[in-house]
């Protein structure tokens, strides 16, 4: 899994509640957006966009298992910290890696994060 869609951009969208939501369904096994739509009253259109947006930031991973599509989690922990006017974020991944990123100065995002960790 490649690291450069690690921005803070990635963090609101990771905690925001539907996205929590979803992210929690989906770490234990992979569901369709169907599934997903369904078993989290969401919209299946709202469920599309909100996965579309965790793959892009590779929050999620996109399977396909003939005709349909299946989604599942590659976070297995995320971690947020506030120290002055530094920002962490700590990444554990599925697959066990771990990755710490941190923003130096605003934490609206406008800074490059600097990744620390292995």
């Amino acid at each position: 899994m490649m690291l450069e869609g690690m921005d803070f951009r990635m963090t609101q969208l990771a905690c925001d509640e539907e996205t929590a939501r979803i992210l929690s369904m989906i770490s234990s096994r992979a569901s369709s957006i169907k599934e997903i739509s369904g078993t989290l009253s969401i919209p299946v259109a709202k469920c599309y966009r909100r996965l579309h947006e965790m793959e892009e930031k590779r929050l999620v991973t996109r399977d396909r298992d003939g005709r349909t599509e299946t989604y599942r989690s590659n976070l297995r922990s995320l971690k947020v910290m506030i120290e002055g006017d530094r920002l962490y974020q700590e990444v554990e991944f599925a697959d066990g890696r771990r990755r710490t990123f941190e923003f130096d100065g605003s934490i609206l995002g406008e800074q490059e994060a600097l990744q620390t960790g292995t």
